[in-house]
């Protein structure tokens, strides 16, 4: 499931939707730019790898959210561990799950040396245990030249496309944006920017031409909004965001016990 632009047109189309959306692409370089949501992953069975990274991040939700009630360090090992398992599930998850974890970091600015030192004992044992095969792949990223690189100008995603494909992440968005409730607002906050970053910088792989972004937009998009799904859902259901329109109170059905983790990890012990 993708969308590769321009369109081309179909006989049937009638001259209508399709045909204006057709003659809007045409201003734009022919850009593959796919999006694979987790709902479509679930539904059709799909074992792609993006399924574990999402698993990763219930599961570091569901350690931090533990830390914060327990307070005990394990659980911010846990959280730590999630890092290296990234590597090993779905390395191109890797960026956005390291700014994430970075962020709860920041947000315990009180426990940060704490968390900070769990968070690397977490993820270096599971590198030390996984060592035999995470050697070896980091040879082969080195051999593969893997770089992050800024997104040319002309590679930008069109603003009608953008609106099209990320529309239900944008709606989590706006509804994180109108709760009322800070934290939930802080954590929209950070999926703008995330949605924002992977317009401005992407991984310059063995792929180019129309496909220069294409896994970087394949992993990226579905993963900021699964983490809207887990976090800032769950909380402003749970806080009863008293502004938050009844249209955008989103429930996350296919992730709900990971997600309903969530609704403690800003709570006080």
């Amino acid at each position: 499931m993708g969308a590769h632009f321009p369109l081309r047109h179909r006989p049937d189309d009638g001259g209508s939707l399709g045909t204006a959306l057709q003659a809007y692409a045409a201003a734009f370089p022919r850009l593959s730019l796919p999006y694979e949501p987790l709902a479509y992953s679930i539904l059709l069975g799909d074992f792609h790898a993006p399924l574990s990274s999402y698993a990763l991040l219930g599961l570091a939700v569901a350690a931090g959210a533990a830390w914060r009630a327990s307070g005990q360090r394990r659980y911010a090992v846990l959280v730590g561990a999630t890092l290296t398992w990234t590597v090993l599930a779905n390395a191109w998850a890797l960026p956005l799950h390291a700014l994430a974890i970075a962020a709860w970091i920041e947000w315990g600015r009180v426990s940060w040396r704490t968390l900070l030192a769990a968070v690397a004992a977490g993820a270096f044992a599971v590198w030390l245990l996984a060592w035999g095969f995470l050697s070896e792949f980091t040879l082969e990223a080195a051999r593969q030249s893997l770089r992050f690189a800024w997104v040319p100008l002309e590679e930008g995603t069109p603003p009608l496309f953008f609106l099209i494909l990320l529309g239900p992440t944008l709606l989590l968005l706006s509804a994180g944006f109108l709760s009322g409730d800070r934290t939930v607002r802080r954590i929209s906050i950070l999926g703008a920017a995330a949605l924002v970053l992977v317009e401005l910088v992407f991984v310059d792989d063995s792929y180019g031409g129309s496909d220069n972004r294409f896994n970087t937009v394949l992993k990226a998009w579905p993963w900021i909004a699964s983490a809207l799904l887990l976090l800032a859902a769950p909380l402003a259901e749970d806080r009863g965001a008293d502004r938050l329109p009844a249209a955008l109170c989103v429930r996350a059905r296919p992730v709900d016990p990971l997600a309903r983790c969530a609704v403690s990890l800003h709570r006080s012990p």
